[in-house]
């Protein structure tokens, strides 16, 4: 076996909001941090935990366990290990997603149409595991096949309708 572990990085824990906030922080963190060190050092640690806050899934081949993680300053992560007896097969979903946004000036509002795509990974024990989702579907299929052979389990496509 080439790779003991696989982990597939879902996204961040924060929105694009706070990330660009702690952006800012940070930048602050650094400009104080010679003249006010104590006070840079603690601005830069608060960026760094909104910056680097993850979540995904880890899978242990060589132990059959896998886990749901939050992750904070890339190496602390936190969930629980299960084990597992084989994977079934791992599949993609599509969804739509809409967002209304109501103008201020005006009473008329925009509707704005998003297509996801969501990857599971089924067990052999039935259980479903939701591992990435994404607004392109190739980048995300072409991450899923080394997922499924990896696991030696196939890649069933449901967008194809």
């Amino acid at each position: 076996m080439k790779h003991q572990k696989i982990d597939i990085r879902n996204g961040t824990l924060f929105p694009w909001h706070f990330q660009f906030i702690a952006a800012l922080i940070l930048l602050a963190g650094l400009a104080l941090i010679v003249e006010k060190p104590v006070m840079g050092s603690v601005l830069i640690f608060a960026a760094g935990f909104i910056l680097s806050a993850a979540d995904g899934t880890e899978i242990n081949l060589a132990s059959n366990r896998y886990r749901e993680y939050t992750s904070f300053y890339f190496f602390i992560r936190g969930g629980k290990w299960k084990k597992y007896p084989g994977a079934e097969k791992i599949y993609i979903n599509s969804a739509k997603s809409a967002t209304q946004a109501y103008s201020a000036f005006t009473n008329r509002s925009a509707v704005f149409e998003n297509l996801e795509y969501n990857a599971y990974l089924k067990l052999n024990t039935g259980d479903k595991i939701h591992l990435v989702n994404s607004r392109k579907k190739e980048k995300l299929t072409t991450t899923l096949q080394k997922v499924a052979s990896s696991l030696n389990c196939p890649l069933q496509d449901n967008t194809l309708v």
